[in-house]
């Protein structure tokens, strides 16, 4: 009896890895931002991982976070093809550059919920994101 509360009284396995490829990369310029959530109060307001990468030849990019407990976990990437590190908007703040959520989630009027865009982690994970395309000038100045 006492080697089972034990067991039960021991923490959630912190050692998954989240492998996350973000494709529809187009233009292949500027760099990729990815923000990894791990609770819902927490959605879009305080990621537990954040990574930029450039975008070079290729469409895509790949990112992986490591050491990561059992649980449900919602992703936000943001393509920036200009670099100049944030999301560019225009009228009504409606963005000039490409975006994605996991569970390739699309919100009206914003960003989708936590139930959209969450997944479980109950072992080592892969998942896909395709960015959207926008309409306008992807290629904003400012």
């Amino acid at each position: 009896m006492a080697i089972a509360l034990l067991v039960f009284a021991l923490p959630a396995r912190a050692d998954y890895t989240l492998t996350v490829e973000v494709q529809n990369l187009e233009p292949l310029a500027g760099q990729v931002s990815i923000n990894v959530f791990g609770e819902e109060d927490d959605w879009m307001r305080q990621p537990l991982h954040s990574a930029t990468e450039p975008v070079s030849e290729v469409a895509f990019v790949v990112f992986e976070f490591d050491d990561l407990e059992s649980g449900s976990y919602g992703v936000s990437v943001l393509y920036d093809v200009n670099a100049n590190g944030r999301l560019d908007t225009g009228f009504l703040r409606i963005p000039k550059e490409p975006f994605g959520f996991s569970n390739n989630a699309r919100g009206r009027f914003g960003p989708p919920g936590w139930d959209k865009v969450s997944f479980q982690i109950d072992g080592d994970t892969r998942i896909e994101i395709r960015v959207a395309a926008v309409r306008g000038d992807r290629d904003a100045e400012d």
